[in-house]
């Protein structure tokens, strides 16, 4: 990763990227699931698996809703940062759960049944 067009951090996931977005997280997809980032110290914040390939992810201006935009339907989530911070400093993640991330730190708005 580059900040300022210099070398800034790297760092290897455990799956096969298929791909990379941008927005108010850093988000990487593979085959089956998404994993969203946080851009600091690229910690796990929510792993979502998906039954379809993501075509493209979507954030609103204010970095609080998120559209996952599949083949044939979209997904609407709410990301709740001061879950993700609270869970950070209480050092909730165990090993194990740390390729999940954090539970609440996306909630499920809704599925639209069309394409973007």
């Amino acid at each position: 990763m580059y900040r300022n067009f210099t070398d800034y951090k790297a760092f290897k996931t455990s799956f096969t990227n298929e791909g990379i977005f941008g927005g108010r997280l850093l988000a990487i997809k593979s085959k089956e699931f998404i994993t969203f980032y946080d851009w600091d110290e690229f910690n796990v914040v929510r792993r979502i698996d998906v039954t379809e390939n993501i075509s493209n992810v979507f954030w609103s201006d204010d970095g609080k809703t998120v559209i996952l935009a599949l083949e044939t339907t979209f997904y609407m989530l709410t990301f709740h940062p001061e879950e993700f911070t609270k869970a950070m400093c209480a050092g909730e993640l165990e090993d194990d759960e740390e390729e999940d991330g954090i539970e609440a730190a996306f909630q499920m708005v809704d599925e639209f049944p069309d394409k973007i």
